[in-house]
């Protein structure tokens, strides 16, 4: 990894329209030592990976303000900038003034000769004002050798000019600002749930130090701090509650509608509010480091990344401009109506084209979040909307994941205090749900597990560990049989009686004979056999359960659930394996795990979706974290999947379609300069508010 490389993320101000961030990224990857570059109109930002050694950040701040355009400060992200709203006003009225001013000329005989010329002034006054942001775009467009709407608005401006058609112009330039802002309006909606994060980020806390409460900015807590959060007031940071209860309203990181009750030690979100608890936490992760954080920099990461599709429509867009260029040459030429040529150029430009894409995925990415649902690129969601196959890891994910221990069975001369003893001191060092499980169930009966002098961890079948020169072997029957271990016939008759009762059994060896067998259980998640249900009401036609548990509970689980099929008694890269072959055989594969020993199937499916309560696990694993642990909202996530590879479909289509009829309805004449540059912008507001229906999708 080469250490030099460094990444930003700049907020740029001035951009009108997909083509203005096109020429930024254009301008920015011609700098030595800028490796990749992605401006987004749609969020008004710019990621920049660049070579520290051969450039810095601040040049390329530079580069981008030599291009009239601003970079916001942090600080300053949620202020509002008034002065398009006022020009496309002024702009509007001065018009107004114009027609008005010619409708009287003609009306009235008795108006003053020197009035008469209103018309022209005003309309004169209106172009000064309106086409200087216009036309500073289309310089800088140039320059940078690149051609855009606003240089074939403003060629279309001199033109009008030239024939001494005033008003036509500035109607032009009039039309052009208002689109440009409503387009702005109305994107910025797809940025919502974002800005609400955001928002949602308190600036100070009240932490507690040397026994006074004091008031400190948010950037002053420290891990460890006691931060106290009063009544209504909103948690700066992650911890663990010390308070023994505490009700909390932590929609904006879980996507629930309803306050939850915490206890004591439970996890405590940034973001958070106290509906009406006063409680206290331990500051556990600050600044940066909290979920929230993380939050925010995963969904403003996945929004500035371009799905396949949109990068073919990028390509697309490139060669289709010097096209209608020729085109519009050619019926200049026949036509000898230059302003016909110049209107082709403003209808064709395919700026509704180019934002068909991004325009949908923020809006898809912005309403999964708004759910709990956290997309970490707009290739996840367009792959979605392919899906054909689901998998589901079972413990942790159809199970809760917190088995408990049902009975300890004792053979030989070892007592259930010394099984549970024996189990325990190996599962020391383990993070295994099922160690967890002995673990608790040893604290319980008082025991203190003593840690072995030596231990294997075998991976999928157990662990094998040495005490005082004797080996002892915990673990699943595969475990037991490679190393040929005595099981004499009751003990494999009572394990195969507790696997028929979905019972998970670990056996516990000592040298070369088992001596006791732990059972376990692990209920099944509320809502699992309504998510099954829902899925295949979605059409979904290939439902399979992988599990490394034994063959019996795998069968039995399915089979309550409705799982077409299972495959028991995996390892991890037996999934991995399998999912390979699904793959092979021209699937579509979700896999569906924990995020703690799924990662490498997450990776290896088209979509990874990884259940996690907000835990950092769920956050670093798979191409989808779900916030909460609710196995209902695959369907959902599905289903939003779906509707916006819909909504780019439909957009493109709507996009080429358009921009070919109105070629045509130019081309002979039935539709004029002012038309042209109203159906222009009637066609991206289109694709823009096709897109925000997302948001809304129930």
């Amino acid at each position: 990894m080469n250490t030099k490389i460094s990444k930003t993320i700049l907020k740029i101000k001035g951009m009108h329209c997909v083509s203005c961030a096109q020429d930024i990224e254009n301008a920015l990857k011609r700098l030595n030592g800028v490796a990749k570059v992605n401006v987004s109109f749609i969020n008004g930002q710019a990621k920049v990976k660049y070579d520290k050694s051969q450039i810095d950040l601040e040049k390329i701040k530079k580069r981008v303000k030599e291009l009239e355009y601003g970079i916001e400060e942090p600080e300053n992200r949620l202020k509002t900038n008034y002065i398009p709203v006022l020009r496309v006003i002024l702009v509007g009225l001065l018009l107004l003034f114009s027609w008005l001013s010619g409708y009287f000329k003609w009306q009235m005989d008795f108006i003053p000769l020197h009035w008469r010329y209103l018309e022209d002034f005003f309309a004169v006054l209106a172009i000064a004002i309106g086409w200087w942001p216009i036309l500073k775009n289309a310089i800088n467009t140039l320059l940078s050798k690149n051609l855009n709407v606003n240089v074939l608005v403003s060629i279309a401006v001199i033109a009008a000019l030239f024939v001494d058609a005033h008003k036509e112009a500035a109607t032009i330039i009039f039309i052009m600002l208002l689109g440009e802002f409503l387009e702005n309006f109305t994107v910025s909606k797809t940025s919502q749930a974002i800005k609400k994060i955001i928002e949602l980020a308190p600036k100070k806390a009240t932490v507690k130090r040397d026994g006074k409460e004091i008031i400190v900015p948010i950037k002053e807590v420290r891990v460890n701090d006691l931060v106290i959060v009063k009544p209504g007031e909103q948690v700066g940071v992650d911890g663990k509650l010390l308070t023994d209860e505490a009700q909390i309203d932590q929609s904006v990181i879980t996507g629930e509608s309803m306050p939850v009750i915490k206890h004591k030690t439970e996890k405590v979100f940034a973001g958070s509010i106290s509906d009406g608890s006063y409680f206290e936490i331990k500051a556990t992760q600050v600044g940066k480091d909290t979920t929230l954080s993380r939050i925010q920099k995963l969904v403003q990461e996945a929004q500035s990344k371009k799905a396949p599709i949109q990068r073919l429509a990028d390509k697309f867009a490139k060669y289709f401009v010097p096209g209608v260029l020729f085109t519009a040459l050619l019926i200049g030429l026949a036509t000898s109506d230059i302003l016909r040529a110049i209107t082709i150029l403003i209808v064709a430009c395919p700026c509704a084209f180019v934002i068909a894409t991004p325009v949908a995925v923020v809006a898809g990415i912005g309403r999964g979040a708004k759910r709990g649902i956290l997309i970490k690129s707009g290739e996840y969601l367009e792959n979605l909307g392919k899906i054909d196959t689901v998998i589901f890891d079972k413990t942790g994910t159809l199970t809760w994941g917190k088995p408990r221990v049902l009975e300890i069975k004792r053979f030989r001369d070892h007592s259930e205090k010394e099984i549970i003893e024996l189990a325990a001191g190996l599962e020391t060092k383990s993070e295994h749900h099922l160690a967890q499980a002995i673990l608790l169930k040893a604290k319980e009966l008082g025991i203190q597990p003593k840690e072995p002098q030596s231990i294997e961890i075998v991976k999928g079948k157990g662990i094998i560990g040495k005490y005082n020169h004797s080996t002892f072997y915990l673990g699943n029957l595969a475990l037991i049989q490679e190393h040929k271990i005595n099981l004499p016939p009751n003990i494999a008759s009572y394990i195969q009686t507790e696997e028929h009762k979905e019972h998970t059994v670990v056996i516990v060896a000592h040298n070369e004979e088992a001596c006791g067998v732990i059972c376990l259980s692990d209920e099944l998640r509320e809502g699992a056999k309504i998510t099954i249900g829902n899925l295949k009401n979605l059409g979904i036609k290939t439902i399979w359960m992988m599990t490394g548990d034994n063959k019996t509970i795998a069968r039995n689980i399915s089979k309550d659930l409705g799982i077409d099929k299972y495959f028991a008694e995996m390892l991890p890269q037996d999934k991995v394996e399998m999912i390979k072959e699904i793959q092979n055989s021209g699937k579509k594969v979700i896999m569906i795990g924990d995020g703690i020993n799924d990662a490498p199937s997450l990776v290896q499916a088209d979509v990874g979706i990884a259940m996690g309560s907000g835990t950092e696990i769920a956050l670093e694993s798979g191409d989808i974290a779900l916030m909460k642990d609710d196995l209902t909202k695959i369907p959902e996530v599905i289903k939003l999947g779906r509707k916006a590879a819909a909504v780019i479909k439909q957009n493109l289509t709507f996009a080429l379609g358009f921009n070919f009829l109105m070629f045509v309805l130019v081309s002979f004449g039935i539709i004029h300069m002012i038309g042209g540059a109203v159906f222009h912008q009637i066609s991206s507001l289109v694709v823009i508010l096709n897109a925000v229906r997302l948001l809304y999708l129930k």
